[in-house]
């Protein structure tokens, strides 16, 4: 594109726009993290020999406690699969406090600190999928852009938009546009009923709240405030921009593309992904084409990194300190985390693009043949039609050109009337 508005911007004013940006990340991730290294030194105090939280200690046997360490260690695959899930979705969200994250942020300290671009595992599930850029002038082409996740996107759009109404061995076609979202900026109900995992955080709260109650013992709270804290900092660091998946198949703004399954021969289901359009069109997903990956917000991340994994390792230890009731206490908490951490990564989700949700125009079946279908699609959408015709279906080619010669003559003939 051509356009001013969606021109990249020059390094003159993109230098103060980057500090600012910089700066407010800095602040949204340094203040959870005073906050939880407070939280630890409080914690150390209320569980050490001295301290109120000592005498619940008393009668313990203490063979429970290390069993919080432990689960601490492991699955850090689901957190992975979690934020993969997390970083593409409308609103952001965070994975919940479960097994795993000492040994996630562990892990992820190598990857960080050598300035690595892709810090969440590749789907598997892309494999199958193939993506068809709609682009009639320069020809159908595939995939260019790398940033572009279509095996999650593809799974969510088969399980959320419109279901099929006609016979499995038809082929259905449908036509998808991005809507615009509320504001994100603020906390409002909308984010509220779309962030999943606020309900899992409510949830474990009340559950810590239930064990000071019945035992009037702050740690389990107190653990569960900083575990929390720990994760909104590692949520708001600047390393997950380079995370986020842009919604276009080419190298540009605009440009359609359609999603299927490659197994299928043909394709059952084809989803035409429209452009954003102008009014609502994305600032950073526009923006993460145009600006190289930032190298410089990357170093920034380093340290702060290391002072999380340092915070969840010092709370990992403070864990084997802890009564066996307050051990109890901190399992079940974490039970529900990972399972909340587990839908999150399995379960779909409402297909998202580029920071907007996907909302299903047009469904077209074709009843009347493959031909008919995708002659529909060509009446709707110039080019598109012809594009699906010669990658999906070229032993219908011969059909398609005999249709189009079919309906000019028939043009020509009105035309003479």
């Amino acid at each position: 594109m051509t356009d001013s508005k969606y021109s990249a911007p020059s390094s003159r004013t993109n230098t103060p726009m980057l500090k600012s940006s910089t700066f407010r990340t800095q602040f949204s991730t340094t203040i959870p993290l005073i906050a939880a290294y407070m939280s630890l030194c409080l914690t150390n105090y209320y569980l050490s020999p001295s301290g109120p939280g000592f005498r619940h200690r008393s009668n313990d046997s203490g063979s429970i406690c290390p069993l919080v360490a432990i689960l601490m260690l492991l699955a850090p695959d689901i957190i992975q699969e979690a934020f993969a899930a997390t970083t593409a979705s409308v609103p952001d969200e965070s994975p919940c406090f479960g097994f795993g994250w000492l040994a996630f942020t562990v892990g992820l300290l190598v990857p960080v600190m050598r300035g690595s671009e892709s810090l969440l595992p590749k789907e598997g599930e892309e494999e199958e999928v193939k993506v068809i850029s709609m682009d009639v002038k320069k020809g159908s082409l595939g995939r260019r852009n790398s940033r572009l996740r279509p095996g999650r996107l593809l799974r969510d759009l088969e399980s959320s938009c419109v279901r099929e109404t006609g016979d499995n061995k038809d082929t259905i076609v449908e036509i998808l546009e991005s809507v615009s979202q509320p504001s994100t900026t603020h906390r409002s109900l909308w984010t509220l009923r779309k962030n999943h995992n606020i309900a899992t955080v409510v949830f474990q709260f009340c559950l810590a709240g239930l064990f000071w109650y019945c035992y009037r013992d702050l740690s389990v709270p107190l653990l569960l405030s900083t575990s929390i804290l720990l994760i909104e900092a590692t949520a708001s660091l600047p390393i997950w921009s380079a995370q986020k998946p842009s919604s276009h198949a080419g190298g540009c703004q605009g440009g359609a593309y359609a999603l299927m399954r490659d197994k299928q021969t043909p394709p059952h289901h084809i989803f035409i992904i429209q452009p954003a359009k102008p009014d609502i069109s994305n600032v950073r997903d526009t923006a993460a084409l145009r600006v190289p990956y930032d190298h410089q917000i990357h170093a920034v991340s380093i340290p702060t990194f290391i002072l999380i994994s340092g915070g969840f390792l010092s709370q990992a230890l403070l864990c084997t300190q802890l009564s066996d009731a307050a051990a109890v206490g901190m399992l079940a908490i974490m039970f529900c985390g990972t399972i909340s951490n587990v839908a999150i990564a399995a379960l779909p989700r409402e297909p998202t693009v580029g920071g907007m949700e996907l909302e299903s125009v047009n469904v077209i079946v074709g009843k009347s043949g493959v031909v008919g279908a995708l002659s529909e699609v060509e009446s709707r959408l110039e080019g598109y039609g012809e594009v699906l015709v010669r990658q999906c279906f070229p032993e219908k080619l011969g059909e398609w050109e005999g249709r189009k010669e079919k309906v000019l003559r028939m043009r020509d003939v009105g035309n003479m009337d």
